[in-house]
């Protein structure tokens, strides 16, 4: 806060670093003996999805999907399909979402997974 003291009328100025997280920070201030209760807001959630498109071979597996975000942010993943699972459905923060395919038996199938509100779409190989 500036300035830290002095002597007659002033007009104090209290710098706060930017709240790069979810979470709203309370703070108090005391100047010349009273009190200021202070509240800065948070940030508003945005995710970055990579990769939103996914080819995956006929033999099934596992694929991972990156979701960036700030701390605190919540998400959630679905698949649209029930030939993909989403080994992680939810999380907060940043993270890893791991989807399992299953062994596609016959022609090339679409299909996505929901995350966080954005779909990455998914594509497998047909067998043979």
């Amino acid at each position: 806060m500036a300035p830290g003291s002095g002597n007659g009328n002033a007009t104090p100025t209290l710098n706060v670093s930017a709240n790069s997280t979810f979470f709203t920070r309370q703070f108090t201030v005391n100047v010349n003996g009273q009190i200021f209760q202070a509240t800065q807001g948070s940030v508003t959630c945005t995710y970055t999805i990579e990769p939103l498109f996914l080819e995956e071979s006929a033999d099934g597996g596992a694929a991972r999907i990156t979701i960036t975000t700030a701390d605190g942010c919540g998400w959630t993943a679905s698949p649209s399909e029930a030939w993909i699972r989403v080994l992680t459905p939810t999380g907060t923060g940043n993270g890893t979402i791991i989807i399992e395919l299953a062994p596609n038996p016959s022609d090339v199938r679409n299909a996505f997974v929901t995350i966080a509100g954005q779909q990455v779409s998914v594509r497998q190989r047909r067998r043979g």
